[in-house]
């Protein structure tokens, strides 16, 4: 019941934002009463943090299970920008209201964001550490470069022209990346 729920809130606060959403469209939209709507959620707050939970979670289930089909620290980066930034590009492309789940709106969605982007930074490290031959592997500044990966192409993603010119940004910010640390693969 709560993924459906989940998704037709997304839906309608990419229709109205999040601010002009009520419980009572996003009840009609996942076709539940009212009633079960409060039973699965006591508010608008928390159905906007389950939602940020609910996609991000997706999202970083879909760069696991494409992780596992990569070989080198290049594709797994394609792989994380296309999952996790490029994906969220286009769903602000496609509704100016976006922005505001993406921005987590009010203290609970913020907070759902830090705890997502945590979660993404801690993600980038694992492929740091385990695909980087140069000895970076065992270098504390994994988490640094995985911090850094994340915030600037969360940057690129909210400064970005269109698509195209995003993907460009991504794939310097990956050639950079990639000669930072581990200067002697070449991919």
């Amino acid at each position: 019941m709560k993924p459906k729920i989940l998704d037709a809130a997304l839906r309608v606060f990419m229709r109205y934002g999040v601010g002009r959403t009520r419980m009572g469209d996003i009840a009609k939209e996942a076709g539940v009463s009212r009633q079960t709507l409060y039973k699965n959620f006591q508010s608008k707050d928390d159905v906007l943090a389950g939602t940020i939970r609910h996609f991000s979670d997706i999202a970083l289930a879909d760069i696991q299970k494409d992780w596992a089909t990569t070989k080198t620290l290049a594709q797994m980066l394609d792989v994380y920008f296309e999952h996790a930034i490029i994906s969220s590009f286009a769903m602000i492309s496609a509704s100016p209201d976006a922005r505001d789940m993406i921005g987590g709106y009010n203290e609970s969605g913020k907070h759902e964001i830090e705890r997502v982007n945590a979660h993404k930074i801690k993600t980038l490290e694992h492929a740091f550490k385990h695909q980087c031959t140069n000895g970076f592997n065992a270098n504390p500044n994994a988490a640094k470069v995985a911090d850094f990966v994340h915030t600037a192409s969360i940057g690129l993603r909210d400064t970005a022209r269109d698509e195209a010119h995003l993907r460009e940004m991504l794939e310097i910010l990956k050639l950079g990346v990639l000669k930072i640390v581990d200067p002697g693969r070449g991919d």
